[in-house]
């Protein structure tokens, strides 16, 4: 399987989509050089990364905690990705040519019966989710 595409969405409106191609993709920042300086920093690449993670199982709290202090929640964040909303879906594909065999996996960050997680389209328990992945 290959990653196709990571979307995010903000009450219910696609806020950001990430389109991946088979081999090598890249997050490149695009901001402009300011006083010669190069930056790289800030521009989402761990981010990425954790919100793949957490649509393919994890609880997500390596989102708003830091792997320096993993006791030290990041509470505003928390709270504004509950307050907003948020959806990851990542989609997965066996063939970039074609939309058949294709996985599609959107979880939010609530929790309870309002939280979200399909796996194409049916609500699964967070229990059955590995058996199915």
């Amino acid at each position: 399987m290959y990653l196709k595409s990571l979307n995010i969405y903000k009450n219910s409106l696609i806020l950001r989509e990430i389109t991946f191609h088979k081999g090598i993709n890249f997050i490149v920042d695009k901001t402009p050089l300011k006083e010669n300086k190069e930056s790289g920093n800030d521009v989402g690449k761990t981010t990425v990364l954790r919100l793949i993670d957490y649509c393919l199982g994890s609880n997500g709290k390596n989102i708003y905690t830091d792997s320096e202090f993993p006791d030290k929640i990041n509470l505003k964040l928390k709270e504004y990705l509950e307050k907003n909303n948020f959806e990851i879906e990542l989609i997965l594909t066996e063939n970039f040519n074609s939309d058949r065999n294709q996985i599609v996996i959107k979880r939010n960050f609530l929790k309870g019966n309002q939280e979200v997680l399909l796996f194409n389209g049916k609500k699964i328990k967070y229990s059955d989710f590995s058996n199915l992945l």
